[in-house]
Protein backbone atom coordinates (compact mmCIF):
# COMPACT_ATOMS: atom_id res chain seq x y z
CA UNK A 1 0.00 0.00 0.00
CA UNK A 2 0.66 3.70 0.45
CA UNK A 3 1.46 3.80 3.77
CA UNK A 4 4.91 3.85 3.68
CA UNK A 5 5.42 6.31 1.10
CA UNK A 6 2.99 8.44 3.43
CA UNK A 7 4.95 7.59 6.32
CA UNK A 8 8.14 8.43 5.25
CA UNK A 9 8.07 11.60 3.40
CA UNK A 10 7.93 9.91 -0.14
CA UNK A 11 7.36 11.76 -3.13
CA UNK A 12 4.20 12.21 -5.16
CA UNK A 13 3.43 13.36 -8.86
CA UNK A 14 -0.10 13.85 -10.68
CA UNK A 15 0.46 13.74 -14.00
CA UNK A 16 -2.04 16.27 -15.64
CA UNK A 17 -4.87 15.25 -12.76
CA UNK A 18 -5.69 16.93 -9.62
CA UNK A 19 -5.84 15.75 -5.82
CA UNK A 20 -8.97 13.45 -6.38
CA UNK A 21 -6.34 10.86 -7.99
CA UNK A 22 -4.60 10.72 -5.27
CA UNK A 23 -5.27 7.81 -3.27
CA UNK A 24 -3.17 8.30 -0.48
CA UNK A 25 -5.89 10.34 0.50
CA UNK A 26 -8.04 7.61 1.90
CA UNK A 27 -5.50 6.38 4.37
CA UNK A 28 -6.21 9.13 6.47
CA UNK A 29 -10.27 8.66 6.39
CA UNK A 30 -10.63 5.85 9.13
CA UNK A 31 -12.58 8.77 11.47
CA UNK A 32 -15.09 10.25 8.52
CA UNK A 33 -17.65 10.90 10.51
CA UNK A 34 -20.90 8.81 9.48
CA UNK A 35 -22.73 11.83 8.20
CA UNK A 36 -20.23 12.36 5.59
CA UNK A 37 -19.73 8.80 4.87
CA UNK A 38 -23.88 8.28 4.51
CA UNK A 39 -23.24 11.26 1.23
CA UNK A 40 -21.49 8.75 -0.51
CA UNK A 41 -23.31 5.29 -0.01
CA UNK A 42 -24.22 4.09 -3.19
CA UNK A 43 -27.82 3.16 -3.60
CA UNK A 44 -29.08 -0.83 -3.35
CA UNK A 45 -29.43 -1.05 -7.11
CA UNK A 46 -25.72 -0.31 -7.09
CA UNK A 47 -25.05 -2.95 -4.23
CA UNK A 48 -26.32 -5.52 -5.63
CA UNK A 49 -23.79 -5.75 -8.67
CA UNK A 50 -20.71 -4.49 -6.54
CA UNK A 51 -21.03 -5.77 -2.93
CA UNK A 52 -19.83 -4.00 -0.37
CA UNK A 53 -17.81 -6.50 1.16
CA UNK A 54 -16.09 -6.67 -2.41
CA UNK A 55 -15.83 -3.51 -3.76
CA UNK A 56 -15.79 0.29 -2.72
CA UNK A 57 -18.05 2.39 -4.43
CA UNK A 58 -18.72 6.02 -3.92
CA UNK A 59 -21.70 7.18 -5.79
CA UNK A 60 -22.84 10.20 -4.11
CA UNK A 61 -21.63 14.09 -3.81
CA UNK A 62 -21.34 16.00 -0.38
CA UNK A 63 -22.21 19.77 -0.85
CA UNK A 64 -18.29 21.02 -1.09
CA UNK A 65 -15.57 18.95 -2.89
CA UNK A 66 -13.59 18.69 0.38
CA UNK A 67 -10.36 17.55 -0.90
CA UNK A 68 -10.33 20.67 -3.28
CA UNK A 69 -10.05 22.73 0.02
CA UNK A 70 -7.15 20.78 1.16
CA UNK A 71 -5.34 21.25 -2.37
CA UNK A 72 -5.66 24.95 -2.14
CA UNK A 73 -4.52 24.60 1.40
CA UNK A 74 -2.08 22.63 0.38
CA UNK A 75 -1.09 25.33 -1.95
CA UNK A 76 -1.01 28.89 0.16
CA UNK A 77 1.55 26.65 2.33
CA UNK A 78 3.76 26.13 -0.63
CA UNK A 79 2.76 22.16 -0.51
CA UNK A 80 2.44 21.84 -3.94
CA UNK A 81 5.06 22.69 -7.12
CA UNK A 82 3.57 22.87 -10.48
CA UNK A 83 5.54 22.01 -13.65
CA UNK A 84 4.69 21.38 -16.72
CA UNK A 85 5.97 18.62 -18.61
CA UNK A 86 5.19 19.15 -22.90
CA UNK A 87 1.56 20.30 -22.33
CA UNK A 88 0.59 18.35 -19.25
CA UNK A 89 0.67 20.17 -16.12
CA UNK A 90 2.08 18.36 -13.22
CA UNK A 91 2.16 18.78 -9.65
CA UNK A 92 4.61 17.53 -7.13
CA UNK A 93 4.56 17.24 -3.34
CA UNK A 94 5.65 15.30 -0.28
CA UNK A 95 2.87 13.31 0.04
CA UNK A 96 2.50 13.73 3.98
CA UNK A 97 2.29 16.71 4.16
CA UNK A 98 -0.78 17.13 2.17
CA UNK A 99 -2.40 14.02 3.70
CA UNK A 100 -1.67 15.71 6.93
CA UNK A 101 -3.40 18.81 6.32
CA UNK A 102 -7.03 16.48 4.98
CA UNK A 103 -6.08 14.44 8.23
CA UNK A 104 -5.77 17.26 10.51
CA UNK A 105 -8.91 18.97 8.87
CA UNK A 106 -10.79 15.29 9.89
CA UNK A 107 -9.56 15.69 12.97
CA UNK A 108 -10.64 19.48 13.56
CA UNK A 109 -14.13 19.83 11.56
CA UNK A 110 -15.07 17.07 9.22
CA UNK A 111 -18.57 18.17 8.51
CA UNK A 112 -17.39 22.09 7.95
CA UNK A 113 -14.08 20.80 5.46
CA UNK A 114 -17.47 18.39 3.76
CA UNK A 115 -19.99 21.50 3.78
CA UNK A 116 -22.58 19.37 6.20
CA UNK A 117 -22.89 21.98 8.98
Amino acid sequence: GLRRLIDTGGLGLLLGVDIYRLSAMHYVESGLPAAVRRTFEPPEGVLRHYPADEWYIETGMPPVRAWYRIQDEAYRRGFIRDTMIGPCKCMSFVVRDVVGLYEEALRTDPLGLYGLR
